[in-house]
Formats: C-alpha cells, sequence, structure tokens
C-alpha cells in the first residue's frame, strides 16, 4: 500500500512538496520531496511526524509531540531537497489510523534550535492504493 500527501506552505514560506509513504517489508518508506527551501544551498531543515495534532495546531504554535524523526532535508542549489527515512514496524495504514498525526518540515537548523515549519501536511487525506 502506499499513501501520497502534498505539503502546503507555513508561515507564508512558500515551501511545497510532497510525501510518499509506501509499505516495505521493514516498515514504511517515507519520501519527502520538498521544493521552494528559501535557504541557501546546503541548509539543513528538520522533519518529523507529530502525533495526537493537525497542521492548523502547528500554525497556532501548539505542536504536538514527536512520534517519528524524518531525516533532515539538505536545500540544493535550485531550492529542492529531498529525503528518504524508513519508518520500522508500522504499515501506512496503522500510520494514517488513529490519533491525528501531520508532518512537517521546519526552516533551516542554526545552533540545536528547531525553528518554526515552513511546510505542513496531514495524514488524513490520502491518495494511493495497493
Amino acid at each position: 500500500m502506499s499513501a501520497t500527501i502534498g505539503f502546503a506552505p507555513s508561515r507564508d514560506s512558500g515551501v511545497t512538496g510532497v510525501a510518499i509513504f509506501t509499505d516495505t517489508p521493514g516498515g514504511v518508506e517515507a519520501t519527502l520531496n520538498m521544493r521552494n527551501l528559501p535557504d541557501a544551498s546546503g541548509a539543513e531543515h528538520l522533519a518529523h511526524i507529530h502525533e495526537d495534532g493537525t497542521c492548523a495546531d502547528d500554525l497556532a504554535d501548539n505542536s504536538a509531540p514527536v512520534q517519528n524523526p524524518l531525516g533532515s532535508i539538505i536545500t540544493r542549489q535550485d531550492g529542492t531537497g529531498l529525503n528518504t527515512t524508513l519508518i520500522p514496524d508500522v504499515t501506512v495504514a496503522q500510520l494514517f489510523s488513529g490519533a491525528p498525526k501531520y508532518v512537517d518540515v521546519h526552516g533551516e537548523t542554526t545552533d540545536g534550535e528547531v525553528p518554526p515549519s515552513v511546510a505542513c501536511a496531514d495524514l488524513a487525506t490520502t491518495t494511493g492504493g495497493d
């Protein structure tokens, strides 16, 4: 099974992209493909799946707990970034069920601080199939 969701820009960032979740024998492969990252080439953007919240909560600065950290996205010269992370011991169906969840990509990471999100996608709206 697989599911694809689209990212909406957060905080007027202009950052968009898609997340593709695919069942694999070891868990779910999560691929984030981002566009319009505002920072210089080589900038690191943290990404997470949060549980017990939505993108609306994140925009209201009510961040939900991180359920699954995802690999960092590194900005390329053209403003794009891509990362694939394996989330072990879960299926796409399990990931998209239960409490509300969202995936977000943060602004450039500096000094160990986690900046606000620049893009967010709720895990409720899915397309794809088996």
